[in-house]
């Protein structure tokens, strides 16, 4: 009971009324790391072992798809509500994943819509780029291609990113906070390409303006590791090998600038130039509304 951890003496006699069977568990003072097998003993039976998920993406032991805010893996049979993303230090833009992705009555015409909101040249390199993202674990993310979506400043590469992003979580609105930009440090970056595990990330608006002379050449770093499946390797303080945090996912990322022209890099970039979005404005609004009504998600699922 809740009184019996009030106090170390109060749990400690509360242990031993519940081990008069067996007296060899009684322990003294020094002999308190023995409680540990008591209480194994006396819990024998009672409590359900179950697996915590805090990684997205296909699980390695069930056939199921796992984003963090949707209600439950996805399955061929549809929601197992058993299987949730449980990682309380997760960032805000991690838990975007997941949220209105379910089935609903328009999923064809938001598909219709998605297939409409740009030129095919424009939007199917972009969409396949996210269609392909939950493969990434599956053997095809050992070499990975960055989608770079160029254009001048006002050319809505940036909306129809959003909406692409929309069918896996709630990243139509500007207000969202699931989007990451260039502005972030490079060790930032890789740490969201590496959290979103079979998912396409997003990285928004890229300037040459932006960086100093070495944090042009730490970009560069970013899209071959990226691309290669790699990360830099790091020390701590005391000289000790810091995790890997090689990207998981796929990447797409906005800008009115490219990438120093160096061969290593753009061989490992599709730049899809969006040109004057005046003739199709429209129908890329009709396929915001729905994605900021949450119907793409029906799509995702």
């Amino acid at each position: 009971t809740p009184e019996d951890y009030s106090r170390p003496e109060r749990f400690r006699e509360a242990v031993q009324s519940r081990l008069g069977e067996r007296p060899d568990y009684i322990v003294e003072d020094k002999m308190w790391p023995k409680l540990f097998p008591a209480m194994q003993h006396i819990s024998k039976n009672t409590f359900v072992s179950r697996r915590a998920y805090m990684a997205t993406g296909w699980l390695p032991d069930r056939d199921a798809f796992l984003l963090p805010n949707a209600p439950g893996a996805i399955t061929k049979d549809g929601f197992d509500d058993s299987i949730t993303f449980e990682n309380p230090n997760a960032p805000p833009r991690l838990r975007q994943y997941g949220k209105f992705v379910q089935p609903n009555e328009h999923t064809e015409q938001a598909l219709e819509a998605i297939l409409r909101c740009a030129p095919p040249q424009v939007i199917v390199p972009v969409l396949m780029q996210a269609i392909a993202a939950p493969m990434a674990s599956l053997g095809t993310g050992n070499e990975r291609t960055a989608i770079h979506l160029f254009g001048k400043t006002g050319s809505l590469k940036t909306s129809l990113a959003r909406v692409i992003m929309s069918l896996y979580g709630a990243f139509a609105r500007k207000a969202s906070d699931g989007i990451d930009g260039f502005s972030g440090t490079t060790n930032f970056l890789e740490s969201t390409l590496h959290q979103a595990r079979d998912l396409p990330a997003l990285i928004d608006d890229y300037k040459v303006s932006l960086f100093a002379r070495n944090d042009k050449h730490s970009i560069i770093r970013l899209v071959q590791n990226y691309a290669d499946g790699t990360a830099r390797g790091r020390l701590t303080r005391n000289q000790r090998q810091q995790p890997i945090l090689a990207a998981r996912g796929l990447l797409i990322t906005t800008g009115e600038d490219m990438w120093d022209m160096q061969a290593s890099s753009m061989a490992r970039t599709l730049v899809v130039e969006v040109g004057d979005a005046a003739s199709w404005k429209a129908d890329l609004a009709k396929a915001q509304e729905y994605a900021v009504n949450g119907v793409m998600g029906s799509v995702g699922y």
